[in-house]
């Protein structure tokens, strides 16, 4: 398996080099201790040999991100409405928070390898894309809208599992909240629902807004890790679908916390 997770980094990735021993530290230490065969071909090695790089702060790495990742940002919001600024301003804001260090790990280096980086970034853009909109007020929060605008519109696959899979994802993501460890639901709560910042959540807690941010990230992390593991033992899907399922996942989790975490009642 190690071999395969080189093997499959260094073809991706040729001009990028990595010392091998802590690529497979990387790569293992994403995978739960009793995980299977299945679920460790399943890891996204490839993604992880580029995003380890550039959390290294590898030049070269840090240069493909934006060529492969970034620059097609484009395609991706503006058939979703956003404006040239906006999207501009939304790429630069996403390559702050995932490549800048600011006094810590950068942010790319949270990336899980369960969903391909594809699907982690576009989803990501798009939310960022969404917090630029409210914070202007140029169009309202609306969670029937949002729950489209993720990269699943771009994805027949996707589009097609999350029809399938509507209410079984729905009825994972809710159980997996109610196993959350309360700071964690606390800390999604406050962001995803009463839409606090990450400065005001360091604030709420009295430590450093890095501290905050990894905070907030790992309880994040920890819905998707255990929704994605409740989705699969309820669905008994195959290995060739487990990563199809971990993106699903990821591509729907955001507007899934805000409507499953809003006591409010909705009208249908």
């Amino acid at each position: 398996m190690i071999a395969e997770w080189i093997e499959a980094g260094r073809a991706a990735w040729p001009t990028i080099d990595r010392d091998r021993e802590a690529f497979v530290a990387d790569v293992t230490a994403r995978l739960a201790p009793d995980a299977t065969a299945d679920a460790a071909r399943a890891i996204h090695a490839a993604d992880l040999w580029l995003t380890g790089a550039c959390a290294a702060g590898d030049r070269a790495a840090i240069a493909l991100f934006d060529e492969r990742y970034l620059a097609p940002l484009d395609g991706v919001l503006g058939p979703k409405g956003f404006a040239p600024d906006q999207i501009d301003e939304v790429k630069q804001e996403l390559r702050r928070k995932l490549l800048v260090a600011d006094g810590d790990v950068p942010r790319i280096a949270d990336y899980s390898g369960r969903a391909d980086l594809r699907t982690w970034i576009f989803t990501a853009a798009v939310r960022a894309g969404i917090d630029l909109l409210r914070r202007l007020r140029d169009t309202p929060a609306d969670d029937a809208q949002l729950a489209d605008l993720p990269a699943v519109a771009d994805d027949p696959e996707l589009a097609h599992l999350k029809d399938r899979y509507r209410d079984e994802l729905r009825a994972a993501i809710h159980d997996a909240i109610a196993q959350l460890a309360p700071r964690d639901r606390l800390l999604l709560k406050y962001h995803y629902l009463d839409g606090a910042s990450i400065d005001r959540i360091a604030s709420i807690y009295g430590v450093h807004r890095a501290t905050a941010a990894r905070w907030l990230n790992a309880a994040r992390e920890a819905l998707a890790d255990r929704s994605h593991r409740i989705l699969i033992a309820r669905l008994g899907v195959s290995p060739t679908e487990l990563r199809s399922i971990a993106r699903l996942v990821e591509s729907q989790l955001d507007v899934s916390i805000r409507r499953l975490m809003d006591p409010t009642p909705r009208s249908s």
